[in-house]
């Protein structure tokens, strides 16, 4: 059954997959045993289909998603009734229904709708619309004036609704939240070099050293899990790191914790890079290697929503949008993000927006937060990732050993790239390895953007960009033409002392 709904003011089409839903299971250790009693008292396991072009990533998706602990059905009797009436949602409370969009790509409902008011409407006039519509507040968005996360309640559809509410004259947007794929930004290692030549190569960090090693600067890196028990991390973590996980009602809250922290490699390496310790015997080191650390876990198994996603950058600017009783003073200065799809388009969604807005304009008392993104690891535009070509983002690329661009994303969106090939980082467990990706690049420039805030923190995110932007070495041979620019390598291969002199004697 096609289905609409609008992403930023744009139509989106998606097939609603109307005899088949999505259940997550609990306890990862259970999983196999939940899954059979999942079979046996709500429906029959099924490998989906729909009317899309790409059936081949369609049952790649289903892989992850079942990795990821959702089990696929065909519901009984009895559970299409539970399901026709969200009253009796707490006997089955994280299922959702399927949705495949044109890319091939699964959405998983969640019963929950992003919605911003616009800034005429009263507190007042607000509960009573949600009233009328039988609406519940989850949670209001504090990176955004008037944004609520809200759950639809009784039958009604959450899709039909989210149009509905798009055309009230008091409603900025209103937009289904969907569990997603949402992966790293990793391709697998090549062989290993015997050190870490991205801090021995072109970037001129070791000179950019003799200056600062980004102290006083707190560094937040976004990722799926990270092994924050690594020496060269440990001693640089501050407090205010914590991770998302979904709770028994199939709400992602947030866990300011270190007990329960998540591992991943991804994250451990992308950490590395960006603030691993120096001089203390350990591994190697990263780019600003006496920064602070702020380590934030979310989309456990790479699926979940943008809205979880939104919530971790928010957060990682501003503690108290979810942390009531926070410290504003203790968000990060800078962000690195290595996560999002690989080869295909990214729909950037308007809840995620507000936060990139958020962090970028409200972060830093006001001077903004910097955001530094990987773009994707294949030759294709970055104006298809809605993310990393969003004016918030500073996209970066990456680059070889030999200072040329190797088939990163490219286009005008592109600012840089920075060392991403065969470049080495610490790995879970106590591992040191070498591997490849714009996942690396990104947290490597994002260092680099700590040491520049380190010599002058008074300068504001927009300054930070174009310091980067306007000391870069240009590399490749290739003509950058008039305003410096070239599609493939960007304003060029980053260089950390220009922008850390650069960043010095700014006014």
């Amino acid at each position: 059954m096609k289905k609409e709904y609008y992403n930023r003011g744009k139509k989106i089409e998606v097939e609603q997959l109307t005899d088949t839903v999505a259940i997550k299971q609990e306890a990862s250790s259970e999983r196999t045993k939940d899954a059979v009693s999942i079979e046996k008292n709500f429906g029959t396991r099924t490998k989906i289909s729909a009317d899309t072009r790409n059936a081949s990533r369609l049952h790649e998706q289903q892989e992850i998603f079942e990795k990821a602990g959702y089990v696929f059905i065909k519901p009984n009797e009895n559970t299409s009734s539970i399901l026709g009436s969200r009253a009796q949602r707490s006997e089955l409370p994280n299922t959702g229904s399927i949705f495949v969009d044109q890319e091939g790509d699964i959405k998983v409902g969640t019963g929950r709708l992003t919605i911003k008011f616009k800034p005429s409407v009263s507190k007042s006039e607000i509960d009573a619309l949600l009233e009328q519509k039988n609406l519940k507040i989850i949670r209001q968005l504090k990176f955004a004036d008037s944004l609520y996360e809200i759950e639809v309640q009784d039958m009604a559809d959450p899709l039909d609704l989210s149009v509905e509410l798009h055309n009230n004259e008091k409603i900025e947007y209103a937009e289904p939240v969907f569990n997603q794929h949402i992966p790293q930004r990793y391709i697998p290692a090549d062989p290993k070099y015997n050190d870490q030549w991205q801090w021995k190569g072109g970037i001129a960090i070791e000179k950019a050293w003799d200056n600062t090693k980004g102290e006083g600067i707190k560094v937040a890196v976004i990722d799926n899990g990270i092994d924050i028990s690594n020496p060269d991390l440990s001693a640089s973590m501050l407090t205010t790191g914590g991770y998302f996980k979904d709770n028994s009602l199939g709400e992602t809250i947030f866990v300011k914790e270190i007990t329960g922290f998540p591992k991943g490699n991804h994250g451990t390496f992308c950490s590395g890079m960006a603030i691993a310790r120096s001089d203390n015997g350990q591994f190697g080191c990263g780019a600003a290697n006496n920064a602070s650390f702020i380590p934030i876990a979310c989309l456990g198994d790479q699926v979940g929503s943008q809205l979880t996603l939104a919530r971790s950058i928010a957060y990682a600017a501003d503690p108290t949008t979810e942390i009531p009783d926070a410290n504003k003073d203790n968000g990060a200065d800078i962000i690195s993000c290595s996560l999002g799809p690989n080869g295909g388009h990214w729909t950037l969604t308007s809840v995620l927006e507000a936060a990139l807005n958020f962090a970028t304009s409200n972060g830093r008392k006001g001077l903004g937060t910097p955001v530094f993104w990987a773009v994707d690891n294949t030759t294709q535009p970055i104006s298809e990732d809605e993310v990393c070509s969003h004016p918030t983002t500073i996209a970066v690329g990456r680059s070889k050993q030999s200072d040329t661009e190797d088939g990163s994303a490219f286009g005008p969106e592109l600012d840089f790239l920075a060392p991403g090939v065969n470049v080495h980082s610490i790995y879970s467990n106590g591992n040191f390895v070498s591997d490849t990706g714009t996942s690396y690049a990104a947290p490597c420039a994002a260092g680099i953007g700590a040491l520049v805030l380190s010599v002058n923190p008074k300068i504001n995110c927009k300054s930070v960009r174009e310091i980067l932007q306007e000391t870069c070495d240009k590399i490749g041979g290739v003509d950058y033409g008039t305003t410096g620019h070239h599609i493939k390598y960007g304003y060029g291969r980053i260089n950390a002392a220009n922008a850390v002199y650069a960043a010095m004697n700014k006014k």
